[in-house]
């Protein structure tokens, strides 16, 4: 059994609740995130906490960090699922009749 310090216990615990993570892939998912930068981590997290790199980074950057931001904020299962649910062609059929009033 691998040891890890309780912080990164705690993350792997955490993406293990998650459905369909299993602890190995829990572990994966620890470590990208701990190599990612402290902006792109904020972004994603949406807490709003910056190092002040975002202002001189180059627009391909920047969209980079409007896209993690939009993810943060939605939800990666969220996104999803709207992206692979089918419209259906399902119309909807609104009532119709005839009122007597009086």
């Amino acid at each position: 059994m691998q040891y890890f310090p309780p912080a990164l216990e705690q993350l792997v615990e955490q993406f293990a609740k998650l459905p369909g993570v299993g602890r190995k892939s829990a572990q994966r998912l620890a470590f990208h995130v701990l190599s990612l930068s402290e902006e792109e981590t904020s972004a994603f997290a949406t807490v709003g906490l910056s190092v002040g790199i975002s202002g001189a980074a180059g627009p391909l950057s920047k969209i980079v960090l409007i896209l993690n931001m939009f993810l943060g904020r939605v939800g990666l299962l969220s996104l999803a699922l709207a992206l692979a649910m089918k419209s259906g062609g399902k119309k909807e059929v609104l009532p119709s009749g005839r009122i007597l009033i009086g």
